[in-house]
């Protein structure tokens, strides 16, 4: 029965108060979790789709850089290649073959906006699109939009990059732009707008398509969501409940109250109401464990030692326990990967000073197997508002670790050699140099060249020339050892990196190419004879210097050699 008395309706009404503020805040508190989770998700697919946007630029840069270094290219004369008018000032912009085919010089800027203008959609959907353009272009096609002229009066006031996610016709892209200076071979064309050599000249962009991310990403934004709003509704019902509960026990001993002062009867009325009300609790208790055990996340409460107070199902089968008979009381921190374990002791002191904590971290299962976790801990508190326990939500990031990973290298390795990429080389030959200089070793440095590249492609076909950069690749792995970097760096230049001892490293190394490229020569047979240039650069910690400049001294080594062969026929 419930107490219609003023003072009844009163206590009521205050729980039923401090009940909507419970919600509100319990609702808030869920609405901040799944925020922060979304703006690291979207940081996420912002960091891998500008990686995306990097490896997009670069690809761009290496051509249009190859191109100003050659002073330009001519291309034959037709509709859609017409003599450039700003190079007109230049002298033999226009020439004709020995069979009188008219050709036109065209230079890096023009011959990036013939590759940008002939991609088709699809292809620009897999590649995405690069584009040029200055607050003060010579061409009109070449003005900038909105994006863009936001992105280039912020390079006017001091940055070097700009980069964001945006939405074109209804699709996700992200869109990067990094300033462009004006280098002596733009004077060409640029030098009647008053530019000089050092002056920021406009911006270079592309815009690649993150739809794949996106849609990768999507299921497991979906199973935050629904794990959240889980939580979010467990929440309410224990906070319902809970209120329920207590108005009914508010009401329960107003009834008493007045059974005491009218007659005994009325306790036996408040027995009964006690009974149902504790039946009711237990009701409760039941029904919030049977939603624990089966939540699919780790729900687990650990005491202030890291011994395990309570785990459901979800969380013995991440740790491959059978039963928590088999794991309560003991002590959780044998079984966090040693690499991650001081992280999660503090963590868990962290907690336990009235803060909470997320980390992500590795364990390893009682049956031996490695997991990602990911776990959000708050402190548990008694009704004396003491801590008593940590009590955590951990997921399950394994998968999406792994796909992490293999984002990671597909950024760091040739995709038709297998090779390690220039990227990837530069981040491992830092490292192999600090250990040089730790343990006091040599490096040699090789700088390899595929000879007659062009004429292979052009007499034989492209597929012919993948061909030979792909022997080249094999022919310099077998040559070193499985711990020595290999890498292709450009189309045909390649590089490896390895810790010598011998003190006649170079010709060691060089015999040893000479024998291997040999060898492979008279295997192969073939309709053209497979040959490289290389120079050995030595690197001695006694004498270090950057790598920069030992890839330099190598190149300048393997052009040597390579015109050398030139004058000898």
């Amino acid at each position: 029965m419930v107490d219609s008395s003023p003072v009844g309706k009163k206590a009521s009404g205050k729980i039923i108060v401090w009940a909507w503020m419970l919600a509100i805040a319990w609702t808030a508190l869920v609405a901040g979790s799944l925020f922060w989770y979304y703006r690291l998700n979207r940081e996420e697919i912002m960091v891998m789709g500008r990686s995306k946007a990097l490896m997009a630029f670069d690809r761009d840069r290496l051509y249009r850089r190859w191109v100003s270094m050659q002073g330009g290219i001519y291309v034959p004369v037709s509709d859609k290649v017409l003599p450039n008018p700003l190079l007109a000032h230049v002298p033999e912009r226009d020439i004709f073959t020995p069979s009188g085919k008219p050709l036109t010089l065209i230079n890096a800027a023009y011959l990036a906006r013939q590759v940008f203008e002939s991609i088709d959609p699809q292809a620009e959907m897999v590649a995405g699109r690069g584009h040029m353009t200055s607050l003060n272009p010579i061409r009109p096609e070449n003005r900038p939009d909105a994006w863009e002229r936001a992105a280039l009066l912020r390079f006017q006031q001091g940055a070097k990059e700009v980069s964001s996610i945006e939405i074109i016709d209804g699709r996700s892209y992200v869109r990067l732009m990094r300033v462009a200076i004006t280098e002596k071979p733009c004077l060409r064309c640029h030098a009647v707008q008053g530019y000089r050599v050092g002056d920021i000249r406009g911006g270079v962009g592309v815009t690649v398509p993150i739809s794949d991310l996106l849609a990768a990403n999507r299921p497991q934004l979906l199973g935050a969501i629904c794990g959240h709003g889980l939580i979010w509704m467990l929440g309410l019902g224990v906070i319902g409940l809970g209120s329920r509960k207590l108005s009914g026990t508010v009401a329960a001993l107003q009834e008493s109250e007045t059974a005491l002062r009218n007659q005994t009867v009325q306790l036996e009325h408040e027995v009964v109401d006690r009974h149902s009300a504790e039946m009711a609790l237990r009701d409760s208790e039941r029904f919030l464990s049977t939603i624990i055990d089966t939540e699919p996340e780790c729900v687990k409460m650990l005491a202030a030692d890291g011994g395990l107070l309570m785990m459901n199902a979800a969380g013995l089968a991440m740790i491959e326990a059978a039963s928590l008979d088999e794991v309560k009381g003991k002590c959780v921190y044998p079984l966090i990967a040693e690499e991650h374990r001081d992280a999660f002791i503090a963590a868990v002191e962290e907690v336990f000073q009235g803060n909470q904590a997320t980390l992500e971290f590795e364990v390893v299962g009682l049956k031996g197997r490695r997991r990602w976790l990911e776990s959000r801990a708050v402190p548990f508190r008694n009704e004396a508002g003491n801590i008593v326990s940590l009590l955590s939500i951990t997921s399950d990031v394994t998968e999406r670790k792994r796909q992490e990973e293999e984002l990671r290298e597909l950024s760091l390795v040739d995709e038709l050699t297998g090779l390690t990429n220039r990227r990837g080389f530069m981040l491992l030959a830092r490292q192999q140099m600090k250990v040089a200089d730790r343990n006091r070793m040599r490096l040699a440095l090789v700088f390899a060249d595929l000879d007659g590249l062009k004429s292979i492609n052009d007499t034989f076909g492209h597929r012919e020339g993948d061909r030979a950069i792909v022997d080249t690749a094999v022919i310099l792995k077998s040559s070193f050892r499985a711990s020595d970097i290999v890498a292709r760096v450009g189309g045909d230049e390649f590089v490896a990196l390895s810790l010598e001892s011998a003190p006649d490293v170079v010709s060691v190394i060089s015999k040893r190419l000479t024998e291997n490229l040999h060898a492979h020569v008279l295997d192969a047979g073939g309709t053209y004879q497979l040959s490289f240039s290389f120079g050995v650069a030595v690197y001695d910690p006694e004498h270090p210097v950057l790598l920069e400049t030992l890839l330099q001294q190598g190149d300048q080594l393997m052009y040597r050699q390579k015109r050398a062969k030139r004058e000898t026929g």
